[in-house]
C-alpha cells in the first residue's frame, strides 16, 4: 500500500486510513495462512505492521522504489500469491486484489510515458 502514496513509512503511520488499509491487506493474508495451516510468527497483524513501520520509519518501501526506477515489482509474488491462494481456498481477498490492480495500473502508466 505504501508504494502507491510515495511517503516514508514514518509519514504513513500518521494517516489512519493508510494504516487501516494495511491492516485489512495483512488480515486477508493472515486468514489465508491460517486456512493453509501456516503459522505466522505473530498473532496480531496490526501490531506487526506497526512494529515494521516504526523500525523502518525513514525508509521507502522496496515496491515504491521499484516503481520509481521502472523495475519489476513483487506485487504478483506477494499480494498475487495471497489472492491466488484465497481463490483456491474460497477466502475473499478484495483488499489484496485492489492493491494488485492499483500497482499494475501504476506500472502501466509508468511504461506508457
Amino acid at each position: 500500500m505504501v508504494q502507491m502514496v510515495g511517503m516514508e513509512l514514518m509519514e504513513v503511520k500518521e494517516f489512519k486510513v493508510y494504516m487501516e488499509l494495511m491492516e485489512q491487506i495483512a488480515a486477508e493474508g493472515s486468514r489465508v495462512a491460517a486456512k493453509l495451516g501456516i503459522r505466522l510468527p505473530y498473532t496480531n497483524p496490526m501490531q506487526q505492521i506497526t512494529a515494521v513501520v516504526r523500525a523502518t520509519a525513514l525508509n521507502y518501501s522496496s515496491m515504491f522504489q521499484d516503481l520509481q526506477r521502472g523495475a519489476p515489482t513483487e506485487i504478483d509474488q506477494i499480494n498475487g500469491a495471497i489472492t491466488q491462494l484465497g481463490v483456491q481456498n474460497e477466502i475473499p481477498t478484495p483488499y489484496n486484489q485492489s492493491m494488485i490492480a492499483l500497482v499494475k495500473s501504476r506500472v502501466s502508466l509508468n511504461t506508457s510515458r
